[in-house]
């Protein structure tokens, strides 16, 4: 490859991490910019002076974003919307997966000795959190390496989105299935030991994950505002090398022949100062940043997605737990009363989404969002998640004490079908979403 070639891959690699150009967008502009340094080049430039006046033509990657979103205003807000569906996926995957090493580990560490559900908590507990950081760790690293590989944004096609949803619903399965059996063949003690166990650290889990979230959010909400300013600018042609007096009338040559092979007085000025001054030409407008901070985006609204669904979730539950009280003390029973509860999950998950995502849609532009500012989100997404979790586990408890048995099994047996449903069919209608947004990304993906 070229030194030439590869200048070129850097300027679009760069460009891949846009949330408003596409690849054909990126594999229209690269045309474009060959074209010109084609003919650049038939004037007297050399590669490297070609590429460097021709990318100031083309315009820097703000401009060219400014440009584009224009053209085509819900690509940021739908780029960011794919990501987060893409976390929520990842998230569940992972939180089954570890889940089942965790009853794992109890249940080997019963049989190895323990027997006090206390240490078997901890050691569960150490387990889960470690495997979920090296999952994600695995994941994110597998992704940035094919990525870069790649030099392109590597989409989600149909069949990767039905296997994600597919393994996000099986690994549930997995982690559900053995559990009931168990139930049933292990004694009461043993099991009792080993369900308490994962009862408590289920509880650590529901209440400090939000928090970790809200800071690995801030952590990577400082890290995309550094990397954003570490983009190298093309000099302006103001600010030159001085030269010697007897330089002067060589150097207004040089530019009175640059302008008349068809570059302006500021690219003639340029190029006549690299050549005679011998000052360096400036480098294009790319950010030489690690792999790591070129990903970090993608990763920022994996966490917004993330602490977004569990909100958007858990004030779901939150709201059709009250109307299954309600509906019960109405009158409402069984079938009824299920349907009933599922209707204002789905609707007011529904309507808190929309309302987020028209709020997001006027607010797209913007394309790094404020430390303080993610950090004043997230504590507010993480604290409604917590307290609506805690009322829900807190409810039954409360129903117990006030309701007749029939009454209590009625409302809890609607909790359960309804969150059995949910858990059905979400991971692939979460499927079906990605399937779409990389429809409108990238619609040659879908045939992968």
């Amino acid at each position: 490859m070229s030194e030439l070639d590869k200048r070129i891959e850097q300027w679009r690699t760069d460009l891949t991490t846009s949330e408003t150009l596409g690849n054909s967008d990126i594999h229209e502009l690269e045309t474009h910019l060959r074209e010109e340094i084609a003919k650049l080049t038939t004037s007297g430039l050399s590669d490297d002076e070609a590429f460097v006046v021709a990318s100031r033509r083309l315009g820097n990657k703000p401009a060219l974003e400014a440009e584009f979103a224009k053209a085509h205003p819900h690509r940021r807000l739908a780029h960011r919307l794919y990501w987060m569906v893409i976390g929520v996926l990842g998230y569940y995957l992972l939180l089954h997966v570890t889940s089942i090493a965790a009853w794992g580990t109890a249940w080997l560490g019963y049989a190895a000795g323990v027997r006090t559900w206390q240490h078997l908590a901890v050691v569960t507990a150490i387990v889960r959190l470690a495997l979920f950081a090296a999952g994600s760790w695995f994941a994110l690293r597998c992704y940035t390496s094919y990525a870069q590989s790649t030099a392109r944004n590597v989409p989600i096609s149909i069949r990767a989105s039905i296997f994600l949803a597919c393994a996000v619903l099986a690994s549930w399965w997995i982690g559900l299935l053995p559990n009931v059996a168990l139930d049933r063949i292990v004694p009461h003690e043993c099991y009792t030991c080993v369900y308490s166990a994962q009862c408590w650290a289920g509880f650590g889990w529901g209440f400090m994950m939000p928090f970790l979230l809200v800071a690995a959010l801030v952590v990577l909400s400082v890290r995309l505002k550094r990397a954003t300013g570490q983009t190298s600018v093309v000099s302006d042609g103001k600010d030159r090398t001085r030269v010697t007096g007897e330089m002067q009338s060589r150097l207004r040559e040089e530019i009175k022949h640059l302008t008349a092979s068809g570059l302006s007085a500021d690219e003639a000025s340029l190029i006549a100062h690299h050549r005679l001054s011998d000052t360096g030409l400036p480098r294009a407008e790319f950010a030489e940043a690690p792999p790591h901070q070129l990903h970090a985006n993608h990763l920022y609204w994996m966490v917004v997605g993330i602490l977004g669904y569990l909100f958007v979730s858990w004030v779901g539950t939150l709201a059709s737990s009250a109307w299954a009280w309600l509906g019960y003390a109405a009158g409402v029973r069984s079938v009824w009363l299920v349907l009933a509860t599922g209707t204002v999950h789905v609707a007011v998950s529904f309507l808190i989404v929309v309302l987020a995502l028209r709020r997001r849609a006027s607010r797209a532009q913007t394309t790094v969002q404020r430390a303080w500012i993610s950090l004043g989100v997230g504590l507010f997404a993480a604290i409604g998640i917590v307290l609506s979790w805690w009322v829900i586990n807190s409810a039954r408890p409360f129903l117990y004490r006030r309701l007749s048995e029939d009454g209590f099994l009625q409302i809890v047996g609607a909790w359960r079908w309804v969150g059995f449903g949910w858990t059905m069919l979400f991971p692939f209608l979460l499927a079906g979403v990605l399937i779409v947004l990389t429809m409108r990304r990238m619609p040659t993906a879908c045939s992968r």
